[in-house]
């Protein structure tokens, strides 16, 4: 049986950059790697949920930046479900051997929604899923398709999501 991510991926692995580990320097590489996270993200999210979500991304060039920032390369929001996801890939600047090949972070944030203005408990701030994939490795697609389908049809609070983390 083929996941959803393992079909998106067999498709960009055609790309003649892929993995796409300059993505943070070469604009095309930029491009692609997000189209593919953006398909990805968009097959997980329900059909009737998808305008409930915002996306944003921004290229990040880092020949004329900071060339030690990273970023993820797509950044979702859901106001009503008060969560952020995002998404990101290892590039060639990390030794991608020393990641797995799905690393999960977890934490929470302040700054969306204004919950700093109200100075808003902790738990009231949003939660912050963030998956960040390492390409020259082999996926576990099944793992992969079971976070997006789990992170994108429950609404899973930061106690669950934490869990994830730790798994």
């Amino acid at each position: 049986m083929k996941y959803k991510t393992e079909e998106i991926i067999s498709f960009f692995k055609k790309h003649p950059k892929y993995p796409f580990n300059n993505y943070y320097v070469n604009y095309d590489e930029y491009c692609a790697a997000r189209l593919m996270i953006l398909n990805i993200v968009k097959a997980y999210i329900p059909k009737d949920e998808i305008n409930n979500w915002e996306f944003s991304s921004d290229y990040y060039d880092a020949r004329r930046n900071d060339p030690d920032a990273f970023y993820s390369l797509l950044s979702c929001v859901n106001h009503n479900k008060e969560q952020v996801f995002f998404f990101a890939i290892v590039d060639d600047r990390e030794e991608s051997s020393d990641y797995k090949d799905i690393v999960i972070n977890v934490e929470r944030d302040d700054s969306y929604g204004d919950k700093w203005r109200d100075n808003s408990p902790m738990d009231d701030w949003y939660s912050i899923f963030q998956i960040t994939l390492n390409l020259k490795k082999i996926i576990d697609y099944a793992k992969l398709d079971q976070l997006l389908n789990l992170y994108f049809k429950k609404k899973l609070n930061f106690n669950e999501l934490y869990i994830l983390q730790t798994d």
